[in-house]
C-alpha cells in the first residue's frame, strides 16, 4: 500500500502456504504483525484475532485482518464476487464476504513489519474522499451484521454510534456506544454459542475495551478507567485478559505517556527478540 513500507518475514509465505495445504476447507489467511516507526524502530504491536469465531464479530466493527499480511484462495474470491469499487474498503468487503461463508483465521505469529506513515494514502484523503470511505465502511458492517442477524439489523442511529470504534467514540457518547457493544456481544454469542469458550473471542473483547479507550474524543483517563470499568462489571473475566501494563499506562499516564511507554517496551522487545 502507497505511503507504508512493509518488510516481510522470510517465514511467512511458506507458513501460510503449509497451512493452507494442511486445512483444504480454509479460504484466507493472515498473521499479527510487528508496528515500526518511519526510521525502522520498533513502535508496537498490532493484533488481530486468530479464530473464526473472533475474527467474524471483530468485522462488525472494522476489518479483521491486517492488509499486509493477507493471504486467500483466488478461486473462494472470484466465487463471492472478487473485489468492488468501495473507495480504500475493498480488501475489507471482500474479506468480510469470505469470513461468512468458508473458515478463515490468523496465525499468531508475527510474520511482518508494518511502518506507519502519516504519508500514507488513508492519510492523505480529502475530507470528501474521507467522508466516501466512511460510508463505504458502514455499509459493509451493514452488510456483516444482516448476514449474521439476518433482518434482526440495528437502526441507523445505532450504526452512527457503531462507527465509532474505528474513528473514536466522542465523550457524550460513550455510554450509549458501550451499552450497545454489549448488547451486540449478547445477541452475538446467542447465534454463535462457540464464542463464550473461545479463549481468542474473550481476548478480542479485551482488545476492544483497549481500543475503545486508547480512541476516546476527546481522550481523558478518567474517561479510559469508565471503559475499562464498564467491560470488568460486564465480565469480570475479562481481568484475566486485559493486558494491565497498557491499562495502567493509559488511565495513569494519559494517551500521550502510554505512547511512549510503548515506544520503549517496542525496542526492549526487540532488542530481546534480536528484531531488526
Amino acid at each position: 500500500e502507497a505511503g507504508h513500507g512493509v518488510t516481510v518475514d522470510v517465514r511467512r509465505l511458506a507458513r501460510q502456504v503449509a497451512w493452507f495445504r494442511r486445512h483444504p476447507a480454509l479460504v484466507l489467511l493472515g498473521t499479527q504483525a510487528r508496528v515500526i516507526d518511519r526510521t525502522g524502530r520498533p513502535a508496537g504491536v498490532l493484533d488481530r484475532p486468530q479464530e473464526h469465531v473472533s475474527i467474524r464479530w471483530y468485522h462488525l466493527f472494522d476489518n479483521g485482518f491486517i492488509h499486509s499480511t493477507v493471504m486467500f484462495r483466488r478461486d473462494a474470491a472470484r466465487t463471492c464476487g472478487g473485489y468492488e469499487r468501495l473507495l480504500h474498503c475493498e480488501d475489507y468487503a471482500l474479506w468480510s464476504r469470505l469470513t461468512l461463508q468458508a473458515p478463515v483465521m490468523n496465525l499468531a505469529e508475527r510474520l511482518v513489519d508494518y511502518r506507519t506513515n502519516p504519508d500514507s494514502v488513508y492519510g492523505m484523503l480529502t475530507p470528501e474522499e474521507a467522508a466516501v470511505s466512511t460510508q463505504g465502511s458502514r455499509r459493509v458492517i451493514q452488510r456483516n451484521l444482516q448476514g449474521m442477524f439476518g433482518d434482526e439489523a440495528i437502526s441507523p442511529q445505532e450504526m452512527e454510534l457503531l462507527s465509532g470504534f474505528r474513528w473514536g467514540v466522542h465523550r457524550a457518547a460513550v455510554e450509549a456506544f458501550l451499552e450497545l457493544f454489549h448488547r451486540l456481544r449478547q445477541r452475538y454469542q446467542r447465534v454463535f454459542p462457540e464464542s463464550r469458550r473461545s479463549a481468542d473471542f474473550r481476548r478480542t473483547i479485551a482488545r476492544q475495551y483497549d481500543d475503545i479507550a486508547y480512541k476516546l474524543s476527546p481522550s481523558t483517563r478518567r474517561m479510559a478507567l469508565q471503559v475499562y470499568a464498564a467491560g470488568i462489571l460486564r465480565d469480570p473475566a475479562l481481568t484475566r485478559s486485559f493486558s494491565w501494563p497498557r491499562v495502567l499506562a493509559l488511565t495513569v499516564l494519559g494517551k500521550e505517556g502510554r505512547n511512549r511507554v510503548r515506544a520503549r517496551w517496542a525496542v526492549r522487545a526487540a532488542m530481546g527478540n534480536g528484531v531488526p
